[in-house]
């Protein structure tokens, strides 16, 4: 997506520039070579695309995670293109993540967070980034924007392939200080990709109160 950035102390991609690549290459023979840990980083992306996106390659997901988990080579091939024609379609039309694009910051602002409060140790991307899409579920219920099963549903499928619903030892005020430094904050809210549906997302402000009683679902 050309998307360059570092991580600080402060928080994470707090620097950064727009560099698109000449070339991307993609084997995907390479990830026989992963951990379960690794391999499970890029599979979140994938979730993402198709939650906020493309309903067929979340209900791909749901119906696979079997060949997923053996690493079906020829499904795999399958599912990363079509993520992969998703996630350009989306960054050709907004290059500099100024408008449709910050849909793919779905479970991003409190996954980055998460990571910057760990110091970018014992907690994985993806890990973290599942633990913030249960998170903007949870508060697309609460907020009467979609219904509760959208939630259970997503967790259920995240029990299955061994990603974390779960998180112990967690200051939900020293999360909120860190996502208040992010780009995306406002009067002293934080815009939060949150969905309607499958394929339907939405750029809401929410409050410190609805935060916190949200965040309650990995505790």
């Amino acid at each position: 997506g050309g998307k360059t950035a570092v991580n600080l102390t402060q928080a994470k991609n707090l620097m950064g520039c727009f560099y698109s690549a000449k070339l991307v290459i993609i084997d995907p023979r390479v990830l026989k070579t992963l951990t379960d840990k690794d391999f499970l980083n890029g599979l979140v992306e994938i979730i993402k695309i198709g939650l906020v996106s493309n309903k067929k390659i979340w209900e791909s997901v749901q119906k696979n995670y079997h060949k997923i988990l053996r690493r079906n080579n020829f499904y795999l091939e399958k599912l990363i293109s079509e993520a992969i024609k998703e996630k350009v379609e989306i960054t050709n039309l907004d290059p500099f993540d100024r408008g449709v694009r910050k849909i793919l910051n779905f479970g991003h602002t409190f996954g980055h967070a998460l990571e910057t409060y760990k110091n970018y140790q014992r907690i994985s991307h993806g890990e973290a980034v599942s633990l913030g899409m249960l998170v903007a579920l949870k508060l697309s219920g609460d907020l009467k924007l979609a219904p509760n099963d959208l939630l259970y549903e997503v967790k259920d499928i995240f029990i299955e392939i061994g990603l974390p619903t779960q998180i112990k030892h967690l200051n939900l005020r020293e999360i909120w200080k860190i996502m208040s430094l992010d780009k995306k904050v406002k009067d002293r809210r934080i815009n939060f990709v949150l969905l309607k549906d499958i394929g339907r997302p939405i750029l809401k402000a929410v409050d410190e109160k609805s935060f916190y009683k949200a965040a309650q679902i990995i505790l």
